[in-house]
């Protein structure tokens, strides 16, 4: 693996933006592997200067999955109001919802409830103030490969 170092998070605070340089080698990379933002220096800060936002993972579920990661990570949608609540209260910024229904995940009904449970985060997160605009879905679902292409 080849590992080049590129300028992300806080350190973009100071530009408010992104370097070309780091967005370019993002775009010529096979993939990008992120840091976390924050630290000290920022902790003392208002939450709307701190650069940290959120996401809340919500447990999403395939029994069928070759390695089923649902029943490890993410909230059960009936801890989600007090999380979101305890969120608001820490002044923490909610800014989507994530799952992953497992490696190697068979059914897309998986990927229907966990999609109809994140739009139900969703909007709960905007009734409390929260921009709620990011789905991050994971990956795992498995395709099927036909001789025809």
């Amino acid at each position: 693996m080849d590992f080049r170092p590129n300028t992300i998070g806080r350190e973009n605070l100071k530009q408010q933006r992104m370097p070309q340089a780091t967005i370019d080698a993002c775009r010529r990379a096979d993939a990008a592997l992120l840091g976390a933002v924050g630290g000290p220096k920022w902790d003392q800060n208002p939450a709307e200067q701190r650069p940290e936002l959120g996401l809340l993972r919500i447990r999403a579920d395939d029994p069928n999955a070759r390695c089923q990661l649902g029943n490890k990570y993410g909230c059960e949608m009936e801890d989600v109001d007090g999380l979101l609540s305890y969120a608001s209260e820490l002044g923490l910024r909610i800014v989507g919802v994530s799952f992953h229904v497992g490696s190697g995940a068979e059914s897309p009904l998986a990927f229907e409830q966990a999609i109809t449970q994140a739009r139900e985060v969703f909007d709960k997160g905007k009734a409390l103030g929260f921009s709620m605009g990011i789905l991050d879905i994971g990956g795992g679902m498995m395709s099927v490969l036909h001789d025809d292409g």
